[in-house]
């Protein structure tokens, strides 16, 4: 069974598509996480779609975020991809130098497989903090669009 629900706004809530896209493009060219000539917005009865191709996933979720509470927004479909601009063999290279430089984690049976942007952590750590530290690492490598981590913690 699907129902239908309508969101309706306050009068002094209410504009226009055309608006609403304006607001949105000016609220993505004024944040400075956001590379603005890579987004496409798209409005339609209220809700922004997000299109486009960034480097990174804080890029990702600050367009939506820019764009979440202005007036007559009633939601955010978010399509922009992230798209790497180093090879999947860099993505692994600089996630092992990354656990190389944390003093929380113990790297040496961390194995990190990469297909395209997206990363898989595998092998055994020795604390949750450890484990959290791997996918933090991952995430903050350039061009990482996913991270599956199946690291399991070796008491």
């Amino acid at each position: 069974m699907a129902e239908e629900i309508e969101i309706r706004l306050p009068g002094s809530s209410e504009r226009t598509d055309p608006d609403i896209a304006r607001a949105a493009e000016n609220a993505l060219a004024w944040d400075v996480w956001v590379p603005k000539d890579r987004i496409k917005v798209i409005v339609e009865r209220g809700w922004v779609t997000l299109e486009g191709e960034v480097d990174w996933l804080y890029q990702k979720g600050g367009a939506e975020n820019a764009v979440r509470h202005l007036t007559g927004v009633r939601g955010v479909t978010n399509q922009i991809t992230i798209k790497p601009r180093v090879t999947p063999g860099e993505i692994r290279k600089k996630i092992e130098a990354a656990f190389q430089r944390n003093a929380n984690l113990d790297a040496k049976n961390v194995k990190v497989s990469t297909y395209g942007s997206k990363v898989t952590l595998s092998g055994s750590v020795h604390s949750w903090v450890e484990r959290e530290q791997a996918e933090l690492a991952a995430w903050a490598a350039p061009g990482v669009s996913h991270v599956e981590n199946n690291v399991v913690i070796k008491i």
